[in-house]
C-alpha cells in the first residue's frame, strides 16, 4: 500500500477539471467529474507514524544456543538462535517499532 496525500491530488484534478471548463472540452470534463468523484468516496485510513527502535542484546549465548535480547522502545524480551541476524528474524517488535536503528549499548 501506498499512502498518497489526497487533498494534493485532488487539487491537480480540480485544476485540470478548471481547464477543461475553460476549453469547453465535454469529454475531458466528463473525465475529470469521473476521478473526482473516485477520489472522493474512496474510503481512508488512520495512518500512523512509524516508531523506530532497535534490539538491544541481554546476554549473547545459553546451553542451548540462543541469543537474548530486548526491545529498546517497550523492553519486550526475544530470542533468536546464535548465527542468525536478530535484525532479519524479527525487524519489527510487537509494541508495533520498526527495528531499523543501531543502538549504542554496552554488553556487560
Amino acid at each position: 500500500m501506498r499512502l498518497v496525500d489526497a487533498d494534493k491530488y485532488k487539487e491537480e484534478l480540480l485544476s485540470g477539471y478548471m481547464a477543461a471548463t475553460t476549453e469547453n472540452d465535454e469529454r475531458a470534463v466528463a473525465a475529470y467529474e469521473d476521478a473526482l468523484g473516485c477520489l472522493d468516496s474512496t474510503p481512508t485510513i488512520e495512518a500512523e507514524p512509524v516508531v523506530h527502535a532497535y534490539w538491544v542484546p541481554d546476554r549473547f549465548q545459553d546451553d542451548m544456543y540462543y541469543s537474548f535480547y530486548h526491545c529498546s522502545r517497550c523492553g519486550r524480551q526475544t530470542s533468536v538462535n546464535t548465527g542468525f541476524d536478530i535484525n532479519k528474524v524479527n525487524p519489527y517488535c510487537n509494541c508495533g517499532a520498526k527495528i531499523d536503528e543501531i543502538g549504542e549499548w554496552v554488553l556487560e
